[in-house]
């Protein structure tokens, strides 16, 4: 027996092993602007991510991993982030059940620790959440190879949200490259969810949509459709994306579908973000099979400024709207610009500075509020 490189504890053949693993993210927020106010505080701190466990290999054919997530201790209530058990026997197949977080669209297929600003774009994470999302009880089936992806998944509850498990679903996705060669890479895909049974809300199956504007610490959420009386509900996304050397870009739009009780009309919202990146320094993003989504920059070595080592460095740009005003439903609306830098000193560390410009009529109102806002973060993984 013996440790490996990452700090993984493996039996000789490798048929068991556990490891410790973790993602710390901790970030600082500043809004300014003439409705700064409303939207968050002047400035506040806190620990987005603090998702510590375990992971590793059973009878060589199967993977577990189980996180938990210590953000928010001790003043908030912390979670479940992961508990899930993978059979990776018969490749390039991979069958997967627990609380977990599904491959859904391409900004959820790229890690939290991987994505090019603080936060998903609205319309990613609006779309996902409605079936999916972090710690969401699940079980399905993934396959990545060198040029395709697809997963598809049954879902139910989160398993951090009292009266959520009642809820079922179902989300599907394809991605491919069409174009994979010559360092230039094409990608192409389209997503869909349903939502069969809502959860319950106040005694009645209701769908509620929310988003916050693309910052955590302490800001509000402007977005919010209420609980929505829904017979069920759906998305239908597609996206985009293509790299070549050090660029990189993508976007998706996706589109919600609510059907109502009561000869209610169906309901309908829907955002899209398009964002590019360039790296200066170190290895551009990769496109990864497994996931279906481009990995982070890396280091090509460690930080050493005298030999002219520096990490790695990318500069990036976003634009993002999200909608869910739609005839008797006002959720609001809103579209930022977000511009912002990452800098890898190594492969687990991870500094990242942004600057956002953004407009949001918050639900129920009229009144167009109009902000800037700061973010930073401090991240480790292990």
């Amino acid at each position: 027996m013996g440790w490996t490189e990452r700090l993984e504890f493996a039996t000789p053949d490798g048929a068991f092993s556990i490891g410790p693993t973790g993602r710390i993210h901790f970030d600082g927020a500043y809004v300014l602007g003439p409705d700064g106010d409303r939207v968050g505080p002047r400035g506040q701190t806190s620990l987005r991510r603090a998702r510590i466990g375990v992971e590793g290999r059973l009878f060589h054919d199967f993977e577990y991993a189980f996180r938990w997530n210590f953000a928010g201790y001790p003043s908030e209530r912390t979670g479940l982030s992961r508990l899930s058990l993978a059979y990776v026997g018969l490749e390039p197949f991979r069958f997967i059940a627990g609380a977990i977080k599904p491959r859904f669209t391409l900004e959820d297929s790229q890690s939290s620790n991987n994505i090019l600003f603080l936060e998903r774009a609205a319309a990613a994470r609006a779309a996902s959440s409605l079936a999916g999302g972090s710690a969401r009880y699940a079980a399905g089936v993934e396959a990545g190879a060198e040029r395709v992806f697809g997963a598809a998944y049954l879902t139910g509850g989160d398993a951090n949200v009292s009266g959520d498990e009642r809820q079922r679903g179902a989300q599907v996705r394809l991605a491919g490259t069409p174009l994979h060669a010559g360092g230039a890479v094409l990608h192409i895909g389209a997503s869909l969810s349903w939502v069969f049974t809502p959860s319950l809300s106040g005694g009645r199956r209701a769908v509620d949509i929310d988003e916050r504007p693309e910052l955590r610490p302490g800001t509000e959420r402007l977005l919010d459709t209420g609980a929505l009386p829904a017979r069920g509900a759906r998305t239908e996304g597609v996206e985009l994306g293509f790299s070549q050397g050090r660029f990189w870009a993508q976007g998706e739009y996706h589109r919600i579908l609510v059907d109502r009780p009561g000869g209610l009309p169906r309901a309908q919202f829907d955002g899209w973000y398009a964002q590019a990146a360039y790296v200066l320094t170190g290895r551009p993003r990769a496109w990864r099979g497994s996931r279906g989504a481009w990995d982070r920059p890396r280091p090509v070595a460690g930080l050493d400024p005298r030999a002219g080592a520096f990490g790695a460095v990318e500069v990036g740009l976003r634009y993002s709207r999200l909608d869910l005003d739609h005839r008797d439903v006002r959720g609001g609306r809103q579209g930022i610009w977000t511009a912002g830098a990452n800098w890898y000193p190594a492969d687990d560390l991870r500094l990242t500075l942004q600057y956002q410009i953004g407009e949001a009529v918050p639900e129920g109102e009229d009144r167009t509020l109009r902000f800037q806002a700061i973010g930073l973060r401090l991240q480790t993984i292990f």
